[in-house]
């Protein structure tokens, strides 16, 4: 888990409260609760055309109650934050578990885990749920006055011509829920098209797809009082557009801690891991074979 500050626990500091939340008529969104899963979340859960849908369909029927709303309406839904939804399902996924504690299997070695290099050895490690820490953002979490979403503002500095360099600055929104799916929608999309003309094959535009998503949440670009278009991006100067990306590299919203280093008892190799907090739905999700499609 992460050491570079005291550690908290994040299910000591918020409970059954958004970390991060939302602002809706003037009222902040943070509080939720839990209610019980009926059968008509598979049926929704049939229709979600990706992982992102699922959780917005699995997150609207694991919460009773979000802010004053019981039951949140999915326009709720999509506008938590992502940062928050996996603090959601990092408590669903807890109340799933044996003695609260997560149970973590891997390979030395396991791709999946982040390392190629290991000797092939069964890994296992137990974290209980309530030492699972929390991670402050790098920047303080502000509101947008009109839209009620989570914002950060970046500041970074970029080269001049003349060798100096200057101070330039982002309002960056913390991706929603819906930002995520429509993200994906959009890139699976433009693949679709590229298929489409190419007569086969299948390949996501990494490039379009980072774009796209700068350019949707970015709020403002250095006082303009606007964020910058994909084409507006596409024609900056180089120096700032590296200057831009990696501040962006180092930005991230508050979250909970999910990252868990294992340590192989044989190589004495060293693998990173992610507490496996969508299992929680799992067993609700039922994906039909790849290639196939429903009868007309």
């Amino acid at each position: 888990m992460a050491d570079e500050a005291p550690f908290v626990s994040a299910i000591e500091r918020f409970g059954d409260s958004l970390p991060v939340g939302f602002v809706a008529q003037g009222t902040p969104i943070r509080q939720f609760v839990f209610g019980g899963l009926k059968g008509k979340l598979r049926k929704e859960l049939l229709n979600a055309r990706n992982m992102y849908r699922e959780t917005i369909v699995g997150l609207k029927h694991a919460l009773a109650q979000l802010g004053p709303l019981q039951p949140p309406p999915m326009s709720f839904v999509e506008c938590i934050p992502a940062c928050d939804a996996e603090y959601i399902q990092f408590l669903l996924s807890a109340r799933r578990l044996k003695d609260g504690v997560f149970i973590i299997e891997v390979l030395c070695g396991d791709e999946d885990a982040g390392m190629v290099e290991g000797c092939g050895s069964a890994l296992q490690a137990h974290v209980p749920a309530i030492n699972v820490g929390f991670i402050e953002g790098n920047t303080p979490i502000q509101y947008h006055p009109q839209s009620g979403l989570p914002f950060q503002e970046i500041s970074f500095k970029y080269p001049l011509s003349n060798g100096a360099q200057a101070d330039a600055s982002v309002k960056y929104r913390v991706a929603t829920l819906k930002d995520q799916a429509e993200f994906v929608e959009r890139a699976e999309a433009a693949a679709a098209v590229d298929r489409k003309k190419a007569g086969g094959g299948r390949r996501l535009r990494m490039g379009e797809f980072i774009f796209d998503q700068f350019a949707s949440l970015m709020i403002d670009f250095n006082g303009s009082g606007r964020g910058l278009t994909v084409e507006e991006l596409e024609n900056l100067d180089l120096d700032m557009l590296d200057a831009f990306t990696n501040a962006m590299g180092n930005y991230h919203p508050p979250h909970v801690d999910l990252d868990v280093d294992i340590v192989c008892g044989q190589c004495k190799r060293t693998q990173r891991v992610e507490l496996p907090i969508k299992r929680w739905l799992d067993p609700f999700v039922v994906r039909m074979p790849s290639g196939s499609s429903p009868e007309m």
